[in-house]
């Protein structure tokens, strides 16, 4: 029982550790709180490495690569085996 409820849990804040969207960032001038979860227009075309590279802060998620993010930040890299950076490795 405590495992199902564990699952649900993990289900439940799936957008709170991996996500392409930071849990607060400051960008602009703005400051945007839980975008991973609101997902405001005015960040729809970006993701972590882009707006770490122009916002003036954030926090991340633990896992800064959303569901659909195959290439993140549009860079190509060649698949690799497990990382600390990659969990489970690169694939398509």
């Amino acid at each position: 029982m405590g495992a199902i409820v564990a699952f649900a849990l993990v289900a439940a804040g799936a957008d709170l550790v991996a996500s392409d969207l930071p849990l607060v960032a400051r960008v602009d001038g703005r400051t945007f709180v839980l975008p991973c979860l609101t997902r405001p227009l005015a960040l729809r075309d970006d993701d972590q490495q882009s707006l770490a590279a122009r916002g003036a802060w954030l926090v991340p998620t633990p896992i800064p690569f959303g569901p659909l993010s195959s290439r993140p930040g549009g860079v190509q890299s060649p698949l690799e085996p497990p990382s600390t950076r990659h969990l489970l490795g690169t694939d398509d």
